[in-house]
C-alpha cells in the first residue's frame, strides 16, 4: 500500500515540479518571490491536467468533474492574484524574508527561498491535491449521492471565496476616506469568508472521492488547508496586521473569525 501510494504521488507531482522550477527561475530574473502566489493555483491546474491525461486508467465522470473544478478554481485564483499584484513589486512578506535572508549571503538566500517558499509550496500542493490525484489515478466506483453532496460543498465554497474576494476588491476601490474595514456582504457574517470558502472547497473535493481506494487519506487535504488558514498563515497573519485598529477590534467582538454566523 505504502509503495503504491508513493509511486502515485511521485508520478502526479512531475507537472507540479515543472511549474515550481519555472516559477523559481522567473522569480530569480524578476527578483520577486511573490510570483509564487500566482503560481499556486497554476500548480493545481498542472497537477489535475497531467494526471487526467497521462494516467493509465480510463477517466470517468468523477475524474472529469474534479479536473474541471480544479481548472476553474485555480484559474480564478491565479488571475485574481496576478491582477492584484501586477506592477506592485514584491509582496511585503517576501520582501521581509529577502531582507533577513540576504544578511547571510546570496547562497543562504537562494537555499532558504527554495526550501521555505518553493519546496514547501510543492509539498502543500501535493497534500492538498490528494483528492485530485486519487480521482485521476485510481479506479473508482460510480458517482454516489455523497460524492454529489461533495460537489455541492465545493460549489458553495467557490461561491464564498469568489464572492467575498469580489466584495473586498470593490470595497478597496470605492471606499470612503474614513473606512478601513469591510463589514458588509459576506464579511458581515465572517471576518475571513474567503478563507472559509477555500476550506469548504477542499472538504468538497475530499467528499467527491469517498468510495475509491485510499479515500480516507484524501481527507488530509481539507484538514491541512483548514488548519493552515485558520491557525497558521491565513487568519492569524491578517488579524495581527489589524491588531491596533480600534475599528477592527469592534468588528472582532461582533463577528466570527472563520465560520459565518450572525453578528453578535
Amino acid at each position: 500500500m505504502q509503495i503504491e501510494l508513493l509511486q502515485i504521488v511521485l508520478f502526479s507531482m512531475k507537472a507540479v515540479a515543472v511549474v515550481l522550477v519555472a516559477t523559481w527561475l522567473y522569480a530569480l530574473a524578476k527578483k520577486d518571490n511573490s510570483v509564487m502566489d500566482v503560481a499556486y493555483g497554476i500548480g493545481f491546474i498542472a497537477l489535475a491536467t497531467y494526471t487526467y491525461f497521462c494516467s493509465d486508467i480510463p477517466q470517468d465522470l468523477r475524474a472529469s468533474i474534479i479536473t474541471l473544478c480544479t481548472i476553474v478554481w485555480g484559474s480564478r485564483l491565479s488571475i485574481r492574484i496576478y491582477r492584484r499584484n501586477r506592477h506592485k513589486g514584491e509582496d511585503f512578506r517576501y520582501q521581509a524574508w529577502r531582507n533577513t535572508w540576504m544578511k547571510y549571503g546570496k547562497l543562504y538566500f537562494h537555499i532558504r527561498s527554495i526550501l521555505q517558499i518553493y519546496l514547501l509550496q510543492g509539498i502543500i500542493i501535493g497534500v492538498v491535491g490528494l483528492p485530485i490525484i486519487f480521482a485521476n489515478t485510481l479506479s473508482s466506483k460510480s458517482f454516489s449521492l455523497l460524492n454529489l453532496f461533495g460537489l455541492f460543498i465545493f460549489c458553495l465554497g467557490f461561491y464564498f471565496e469568489a464572492r467575498s474576494d469580489e466584495e473586498l476588491d470593490t470595497f478597496l476601490k470605492y471606499r470612503k476616506g474614513n473606512e478601513t474595514i469591510l463589514q458588509s456582504g459576506l464579511w458581515k457574517y465572517s471576518r475571513h469568508p474567503n478563507y472559509f470558502g477555500e476550506a469548504l472547497i477542499w472538504w468538497g473535493m475530499a467528499l467527491m472521492v469517498v468510495g475509491i481506494v485510499y479515500w480516507p487519506i484524501a481527507f488530509l487535504s481539507p484538514i491541512l488547508i483548514t488548519f493552515l488558514l485558520r491557525f497558521v498563515s491565513g487568519v492569524p497573519m491578517l488579524e495581527a496586521k489589524y491588531r491596533n485598529n480600534p475599528e477592527y477590534q469592534v468588528y472582532t467582538r461582533k463577528t466570527n473569525a472563520f465560520i459565518p454566523w450572525f453578528s453578535k
